[in-house]
């Protein structure tokens, strides 16, 4: 695998979840920054949430394990630059890179349906450090077909076998990573957010977002989704009555869109 300098790479079978396994690893001392682990299957794959992901055989897996020389505060914003990376890796593997677009905080989507998946970790190793974990995953070879979000893989939107391997797919997204990452150490989320706008799924149109499992119909609200935050990456969503609201965590969704009225011409 041709990865970028300073990364390593640990391959595994079947584990319960790559971040778990990450965080063995460095309490081994086989793990350190720009390490990356990988499984072929995961018995107790995890979304945000907690919120259990499928992991069966076919599709990409992996945890890269960072030591951010920046602000723990800003740490979140990787979520933006891994989605971006994996949207441009994407984009090399299908030919209508057009329906390659991200959705906030962490998703990747294909034809409006999800591909990809982030979930960010601060683990405290033993000597007191504190590393970010970033857990992700891509759909390579095979989906789910009921899913809070509708989803797809590679194969199915008409990548070549080839190209849909989890060890092909891993290797372009971290050379797509590397050089933003570089740039988020140096300027943070300054440069990174304009390039994730331009593929940001309904930018300027209505979104949904429910911010919590627990409350009537998840205490949703739709408005017009206006941006994220240059600082943080908070969503900025304006309802109808021009209130604008500061969004820190929830799920975004998408109005269906109507089907076309039949003509009896």
């Amino acid at each position: 695998m041709d990865l970028p300098t300073g990364y390593t790479y640990i391959p595994l079978e079947k584990v319960g979840s790559t971040n778990e396994e990450a965080v063995r690893f460095l309490g081994e001392g086989l793990a350190q920054d720009r390490s990356v682990i990988t499984a072929k299957e995961q018995g107790a794959g995890r979304g945000r949430g907690s919120r259990a992901w499928e992991s069966p055989l076919g599709n990409l897996y992996a945890t890269l394990v960072l030591k951010p020389d920046r602000p723990e505060i800003e740490w979140g914003q990787l979520c933006f630059v891994l989605s971006l990376a994996i949207a441009e890796a994407l984009k090399n593997i299908l030919s209508n890179k057009s329906q390659v677009q991200v959705k906030w905080p962490n998703d990747v989507l294909v034809n409006a349906r999800k591909i990809s998946g982030i979930l960010l970790e601060v683990h405290q190793t033993a000597s007191g450090q504190k590393v970010m974990l970033m857990g992700f995953g891509v759909n390579c070879r095979n989906h789910p077909e009921s899913a809070l979000f509708p989803a797809t893989d590679l194969v199915f939107e008409g990548a070549k076998q080839q190209d849909a391997t989890p060890e092909s797919v891993l290797t372009l997204i971290l050379q797509q990573f590397e050089p933003l990452y570089q740039n988020w150490l140096a300027l943070g989320l300054k440069n990174i957010r304009p390039e994730w706008l331009n593929l940001a799924k309904n930018l300027g149109e209505t979104i949904s977002i429910r911010v919590s499992d627990f409350l009537p119909d998840g205490g949703k609200i739709t408005g017009t989704f206006m941006g994220v935050e240059e600082e943080s990456g908070a969503l900025l969503l304006k309802e109808n009555d021009g209130l604008v609201h500061r969004i820190t965590h929830g799920d975004v969704f998408f109005p269906e869109k109507a089907a076309p009225e039949k003509s009896d011409l």
